[in-house]
C-alpha cells in the first residue's frame, strides 16, 4: 500500500506558496507546483527532481482547469490541492485595468481552480481543498476595493462548498487560511502596512493547519483579536474610518510596531544561540540614594541562568528529520556539518535535562559584580547574604554561583556569613553554601554535597541519571 500523500501546489513560484511547498517536500510529499512563471518552479524541483512535478498554469486562462488535471495525472492522482495563487494592489484612485486584473485572478482564476480540484475529489470520494484567502476579506478596505472584495467571495464560495460537500455526502475536508499582512510581493505602494509576518512563519502554521484540517485559520493571534473587533464595528462608522486608524485603534501599538523575530536575529545573531545565549546586560542608570541616606541593604530576585534543553526530544527530532535527509542524499556539505554539529550538542546535553550551562554559572556571577559595581559602599564591611533556591538543579546552582561570586569579591573583608535556604514542598531549611568545587556549573561536582544537606532536612531528591540506574539494577 503507498502511503506518500500527493499534493498540488498552485501559486508555488514565491512567497508563501513556495514556503508551503518546501515544508510538505521535507516531510516527504510528492509535489506538483505551478505558477505563471516555470523558472522559480525548476528551481524548487532541483531540491528533489524525483518527487516533484511541474507545469505552467495561468489561472486566468481558460486551459488552466485542464492543466491542472494533466498534473494530477502525471503524479497519479492527489490528496491535497492547496491554492496559493493571486494578486492584490492598493488602487485608491479605482483604475480600471487593476480592479479587472484583480477580480480575474482571484474571482474567475480562483473559482476554476478551486471547482476543478473539487470534482476531482468528488468523483474520487475524499480529498483536501485549502487556500489562502485573507483578513482582507472581513471587510472592505478602501486602499484595495477589489482585493478586499475578491477576498470575501473566496471565504464564502469555500464556506458554500463546504456545505455543499455535506449534503452530497462526499468526505472532501476544506481549510480556508487568513493571513494578515505578510511581508511578499504582493504588498507594495506606499501604505505603511503594520504587524508584517515573514512567509516562512506564515507557511509553518498553515502546514499545521492543513494538517489538522481545521476550516478557518486566521494568521497570527493579534489577527485574530483584531478581525474579531473589526466584525464588531457598525457600517456607518467604518466607513468613516481609514485603515491605518483601524489598525491603530484595536491594538496596542508595542503590537504594531514589534521587531519580528528574523529582524531581531539578524541585528544580534548571538541571540540564535536559544538557551545558550547570554543575557544581555542593563546599561542604565542606578537611582542614588536621597541626600543623607546611605544604602545598607539589597534585595535581589533572579531566574535561574541559561539552561540546557529541559528533555532530549528537542534534539531528537532535529536530528531524525537531518538523519532522514542525510539517507536521502537531501543535505548540502553545509547541512551535514550542521548535523554533526547538532550530535556533538546533544551528546553533550545528555543527562543534563534542564541543568545549568557554563554561561548560565557566568550570568549569575556578572550579576553579582553589577551589584558590587552598583553598590560599593555595601562592600566597605563584612557583609550578610540570605538568599533562597528551590532544589531544582539550575536554581541551586544559578543560586551558588551569584552567592560564591560575592564571597569572592569580598574576601578580604572576611565575608563569609552566606546562607542559601532551600524551598520544597513549603518547606524550607537552611544550609552553607559548599565553596570549594566553584564555579558551580558542573552538576556532578556539587551533587553529592547537596544530597548530604537536602537527606538531613528529610528532603528525598535524586537525579535523572540516579533513577534511570535505580531502574537498570531492577
Amino acid at each position: 500500500m503507498n502511503d506518500v500523500k500527493k499534493a498540488i501546489i498552485v501559486g508555488a513560484s514565491s512567497g508563501i506558496g513556495m514556503e508551503t511547498a518546501k515544508l510538505l517536500l521535507s516531510d516527504g510529499w510528492h509535489l506538483g507546483v505551478a505558477a505563471r512563471r516555470e523558472e522559480p518552479l525548476q528551481e524548487l524541483k532541483a531540491m528533489a527532481p524525483e518527487r516533484i512535478e511541474v507545469m505552467t498554469i495561468d489561472v486566468t486562462k481558460p486551459d488552466a482547469g485542464d492543466r491542472l488535471l494533466s498534473l494530477i495525472n502525471r503524479l497519479g492522482g492527489i490528496d491535497l490541492y492547496f491554492h496559493a495563487s493571486g494578486i492584490g494592489k492598493q488602487n485608491r484612485t479605482l483604475e480600471a485595468d487593476i480592479e479587472l486584473q484583480t477580480m480575474e485572478t482571484n474571482a474567475v482564476g480562483f473559482t476554476r481552480m478551486i471547482g476543478t480540484a473539487y470534482r476531482y475529489f468528488a468523483e474520487k470520494g475524499e480529498g483536501h481543498i485549502a487556500a489562502i484567502t485573507s483578513i482582507a476579506g472581513t471587510k472592505g478596505l478602501g486602499p484595495a476595493p477589489a482585493y478586499s472584495a475578491t477576498k470575501a467571495l473566496q471565504a464564502t464560495y469555500l464556506q458554500a462548498l463546504e456545505q455543499q460537500t455535506r449534503q452530497r455526502g462526499l468526505y472532501i475536508s476544506f481549510t480556508d487560511i487568513r493571513p494578515g499582512f505578510v511581508d511578499t510581493a504582493l504588498l507594495n505602494g506606499d501604505f505603511p502596512y503594520p504587524m508584517l509576518m515573514q512567509p516562512e512563519t506564515v507557511a509553518r502554521d498553515i502546514v499545521s493547519s492543513i494538517y489538522r484540517k481545521r476550516h478557518v485559520r486566521i494568521i497570527d493571534g493579534r489577527y485574530r483579536v483584531l478581525t474579531f473587533f473589526w466584525r464588531l464595528i457598525p457600517r456607518w462608522l467604518w466607513r468613516r474610518l481609514t485603515l491605518l486608524f483601524v489598525m491603530a485603534g484595536w491594538l496596542l501599538p508595542s503590537l504594531m510596531h514589534a521587531q519580528t523575530s528574523r529582524a531581531e536575529l539578524l541585528a544580534h545573531l548571538d541571540l540564535a544561540a536559544g538557551n545558550y545565549s547570554n543575557y544581555p546586560n542593563p546599561t542604565g542608570h542606578v537611582t542614588p540614594a536621597p541626600d543623607g541616606y546611605e544604602p545598607f541593604y539589597v534585595s535581589h530576585y533572579g531566574r535561574h541562568g541559561a539552561r540546557y534543553m529541559t528533555d532530549d526530544k528537542a534534539y531528537k527530532y532535529t536530528i531524525g528529520k537531518m538523519d532522514t535527509a542525510q539517507a536521502r542524499d537531501w543535505l548540502t556539505d553545509y547541512g551535514k556539518e550542521v548535523l554533526g554539529r547538532l550530535k556533538l550538542a546533544a551528546d553533550n546535553a545528555h543527562h543534563r535535562d534542564g541543568d545549568l550551562t557554563q554561561l548560565g554559572g557566568r550570568q549569575h556571577r556578572a550579576i553579582a559584580h553589577r551589584l558590587v559595581r552598583n553598590y560599593p559602599e555595601l562592600l566597605m564591611q563584612p557583609i550578610h547574604v540570605k538568599a533562597n533556591s528551590s532544589t531544582v538543579r539550575r536554581c541551586m546552582l544559578s543560586m551558588a554561583n551569584f552567592c560564591q561570586e560575592l564571597m569572592t569579591l569580598n574576601r578580604k573583608q572576611g565575608s563569609d556569613d552566606i546562607l542559601v535556604k532551600f524551598l520544597m514542598n513549603e518547606n524550607e531549611t537552611s544550609v552553607p553554601i559548599q565553596t570549594d568545587c566553584y564555579p558551580f556549573y558542573h552538576w556532578k561536582d556539587v551533587s553529592n554535597h547537596y544530597r548530604n544537606m537536602l537527606k538531613e532536612a528529610n528532603i528525598t531528591y535524586k537525579t535523572k541519571i540516579e533513577k534511570e540506574d535505580d531502574d537498570e539494577d531492577d
